[in-house]
């Protein structure tokens, strides 16, 4: 981070919840954690229901896995929306268009990931020009090291289609957990979101879309994008007071309560509750970072950070 960046600012300031219904899903991604994938059950409907309104977040992003295969994405979806919380879907969008058809007016953003190791890009296209009709949608585009050029070509084919936001994920190396060596050209790419062009759509509830800002020790700052930090290697935060647990929370497949996305899939940190507990007490008060890169999109954006 640039020395003169004395804060970064975010303009959420309420409870977002990520929860990995399971590690089941129907892709083997090379550059996916290999958790994600591992099979073990998925959590237990009245379990999640107790978690949710044990800590009444504000929004709630379903993952897995692939979350549309968990056997009751309905029920917890209908639950969602009876709490009248705001509810994201993470998914890799492989179903069929009629799963879209059933579900979509309990969405209300979605984020399509597309995997180019395993997807179908024109089933997937057909679904995203049905799915932007109702819902708010991002697509996360993850740039295959060695296979960028390839993304980026079918990217200029989604950029036809309106009301859509593209952001180009960088990958990490599941070895080094450190960014491939993408060419500058390519890290230039990824340092904004395409934003197609926008047009009416139908009115239904808007999922507050956080912004974050570099603060300056000039008492100036600037909006910046985090993907901008993560291609810029910006995103180094170890040592600063950090708003973990107290505006995101992520729930592991197996139950476990971690105070950050970053935290989850990593032997360093350990969780501080479990879903299974009657009763869970979320943090009060920021903490100081211990993570060397600050990777997750979802972290960026919705956690602050003060340099001491």
């Amino acid at each position: 981070m640039k020395d003169n960046v004395i804060e970064l600012e975010t303009t959420y300031n309420s409870l977002f919840v990520e929860i990995d219904l399971g590690y089941i899903c129907n892709y083997r991604c090379s550059y996916c954690n290999t958790t994600n994938h591992s099979g073990n059950k998925w959590l237990e409907l009245n379990v999640v229901k107790h978690f949710i309104d044990s800590v009444k977040p504000d929004v709630v992003s379903l993952v897995g896995g692939e979350p549309t295969f968990y056997p009751h994405i309905k029920e917890i979806l209908q639950y969602l929306k009876e709490k009248n919380m705001l509810t994201m879907l993470i998914t890799n969008n492989s179903v069929p268009l009629k799963w879209w058809k059933d579900n979509i007016h309990l969405i209300d953003k979605v984020v399509a990931s597309y995997h180019i190791e395993f997807a179908d890009f024109e089933k997937f296209k057909e679904n995203i020009i049905f799915i932007k009709d109702y819902s708010y949608v991002t697509i996360n585009f993850s740039m295959v090291y060695g296979r960028f050029d390839e993304c980026w070509n079918l990217i200029q084919q989604l950029k036809e289609i309106n009301n859509l936001f593209i952001t180009i994920k960088l990958l990490n190396n599941q070895k080094t957990r450190k960014l491939y060596a993408y060419t500058k050209k390519q890290l230039e790419k990824a340092k904004k979101p395409i934003i197609t062009k926008l047009t009416e759509r139908i009115n239904k509830n808007y999922l507050p879309i956080a912004k974050i800002f570099e603060i300056y020790d000039n008492n100036t700052k600037k909006e910046i994008y985090p993907h901008e930090l993560i291609a810029s290697q910006e995103n180094k935060f170890k040592g600063w007071l950090c708003w973990k647990g107290i505006n995101i929370l992520k729930v592991e497949g197996n139950g476990d309560i971690y105070k950050a996305i970053c935290e989850a899939k990593t032997e360093k940190f350990k969780p501080f509750a479990s879903i299974y507990d009657d009763k869970i007490i979320v943090p009060k008060e920021p903490e100081i970072c211990q993570k060397e890169l600050c990777t997750c999109i979802g972290d960026l954006k919705y956690l602050r950070k003060e340099r001491i």
